[in-house]
C-alpha cells in the first residue's frame, strides 16, 4: 500500500506543477531536458524512527528554463528496517567556479516513511532544502553529477548524491 500510495503521490505532484513549470519553460531556447540517477545517501537527524544511514537511488528529471532547470526528482531508500521516500521540486542554477562546472539549488519536498515493526504506520512530512554540486561533462550528453542537500523538515538531514547525467539534444 505504501508503494501505491508513494507512487499516487508522485504522479498527481508531477501533473499539478507539470503544465506550470511547461509554459515557464517555454522561454528556454535550445536548453536540453535532462534526466539524472544517482546512488546516494540520507543522513537523517531528528527523523522519527530514521536513526541509521539510508542508502537509496534517486533518479530526476530536468526541465530547462531561461536562466536554470526546474528538477523533479525521487529518492528511494529501503534499508535498516524502514522504507522511506522523497519526492523534491528544486530549482536549479548552474554556474562555473574556477572552471568547475558546478551548480546551486533551492526546493521544496515530502517525505514518506514507514519506520520499522512495531512502529509500520505511514508518516510524512514536509520541507524545504539548498544545496549544490558540480557536474562535469564526460562525451556525448553524459556527465558525471555530484550533488548534496541540506534538507530542513522533518527534522535537519544531508543528502549526498553521485551519478550520471543526460541532457537530451533538441
Amino acid at each position: 500500500m505504501f508503494r501505491r500510495f508513494t507512487f499516487a503521490f508522485m504522479f498527481t505532484f508531477a501533473f499539478s506543477f507539470g503544465g506550470q513549470i511547461a509554459a515557464f519553460a517555454e522561454g528556454a531556447g535550445d536548453k536540453p531536458f535532462e534526466m539524472a540517477a544517482e546512488g546516494g545517501v540520507l543522513l537523517p537527524s531528528h527523523i522519527y524512527r530514521a536513526k541509521e544511514v539510508l542508502k537509496g537511488v534517486d533518479v530526476r528529471v530536468g526541465l530547462p528554463t531561461p536562466k536554470g532547470l526546474f528538477e523533479l526528482d525521487g529518492f528511494f531508500a529501503n534499508t535498516e528496517g524502514i522504507s522511506y521516500r522523497i519526492v523534491s521540486l528544486d530549482y536549479r542554477y548552474d554556474l562555473s567556479l574556477a572552471d568547475l562546472p558546478a551548480f546551486v539549488l533551492f526546493g521544496v519536498h515530502g517525505d514518506f516513511w514507514v519506520p520499522a515493526a512495531p512502529y509500520d504506520s505511514l508518516q510524512y512530512a514536509a520541507g524545504w532544502h539548498f544545496g549544490g554540486g558540480f557536474k562535469q561533462e564526460l562525451f556525448g550528453g553524459w556527465s558525471a553529477r555530484e550533488d548534496f542537500r541540506y534538507r530542513l523538515g522533518p527534522g535537519q538531514s544531508m543528502l549526498i548524491g553521485l551519478g550520471l547525467s543526460y541532457q537530451f539534444s533538441n
